[in-house]
C-alpha cells in the first residue's frame, strides 16, 4: 500500500512540475517584471501610468526596463515627483520612449548601431559582439515572456524635452 501511495504522490508532483511549466511560458512581460525584484520602481511606475493592461496584450513588444538602481540615480525626488497625478503625462512621456512595438532579439541584432522607432521616439540599439546598448544604456539581462522581450538596462531613458 506504501508503494501505492508513494506512486500518486509522485504523479501529482510531476503534475503539478508541469503546470508550473507551462504557466511559466505563459508569463507576459508585465509577469516578468512584477516577479523582479530588481525591476520594483519601473512595475510601480508602468501600474501608475496605466499601461499595464496594454503591455498584457499579443505584443510583440520589447521593453526597454531600468533596474530600481537606475531609478535611483535619477535627482532625489525626481520618482515620487513623477508619480503625482498632474505629472502622469510626463511620466507616460518617460515609459513611451521604454516601449518598442516589435520584438526585438539580441541575436537578430546586426552588430553596429540600429535606430528603432519606439512608441515615444527613436532609440538606437549599439552591439558590440554580446554587449549591447540602447541610447547609451546598457542591456544587462534579457527576459523573454509570452509577448515579447524585456531588456534590462541601467539607465533610465529620458526624452530631450524631459532632460
Amino acid at each position: 500500500m506504501k508503494k501505492f501511495v508513494l506512486s500518486v504522490m509522485q504523479v501529482w508532483v510531476c503534475a503539478l512540475a508541469l503546470i508550473g511549466v507551462a504557466h511559466a511560458a505563459q508569463d507576459t512581460i508585465i509577469d516578468k517584471i512584477s516577479n523582479d525584484k530588481q525591476l520594483s520602481t519601473f512595475d510601480t511606475a508602468l501600474k501608475d501610468a496605466g499601461f499595464v493592461d496594454a503591455l498584457k496584450g499579443k505584443g510583440p513588444f520589447t521593453l526597454l526596463a531600468p533596474t530600481d538602481a537606475a531609478f535611483a540615480q535619477l535627482p532625489a525626488g525626481t520618482f515620487s515627483e513623477l508619480l503625482k497625478p498632474e505629472n502622469k503625462e510626463k511620466l507616460g512621456q518617460i515609459l513611451k520612449l521604454h516601449i518598442v512595438p516589435r520584438e526585438m532579439p539580441s541575436k537578430e541584432l546586426p552588430a553596429g548601431k540600429t535606430e528603432v522607432r519606439g512608441i515615444g521616439g527613436q532609440v538606437t540599439f549599439d552591439k558590440t559582439g554580446s554587449d549591447i546598448t540602447v541610447n547609451g544604456a546598457k542591456v544587462i539581462q534579457v527576459l523573454k515572456g509570452s509577448n515579447g522581450l524585456v531588456y534590462v538596462i541601467d539607465t533610465v531613458l529620458l526624452p530631450p524635452e524631459v532632460k
